[in-house]
């Protein structure tokens, strides 16, 4: 898996606005604080739209995010869409 991705089609101005819009992890950490979820897992997957390759990405990336995530005892996952 890589660590970071970019696209030259996407607009990134609401992101570097506002970086909690796509991952909130200050409000979910603020959340686990306040007892009303529990802990916030220490690693967190980003996925861009623009899959070049989508059924290696189906065979190979998405496993490797489900085993990682099982690693982690991760019980719930919160999927954003932009």
């Amino acid at each position: 898996m890589k660590d970071g991705h970019r696209s030259g089609s996407f607009d990134h101005t609401g992101l570097r606005a506002d970086p909690s819009g796509v991952m909130p992890i200050p409000q979910l950490i603020q959340l686990a604080e306040e007892g009303m979820i529990g802990k916030v897992n220490h690693r967190h997957f980003s996925v861009m739209g623009s899959i070049l390759a989508p059924i290696r990405f189906v065979k190979k990336t998405i496993p490797e995010i489900i085993q990682k995530l099982k690693e982690d005892n991760v019980q719930i996952a919160l999927l954003i869409p932009v």
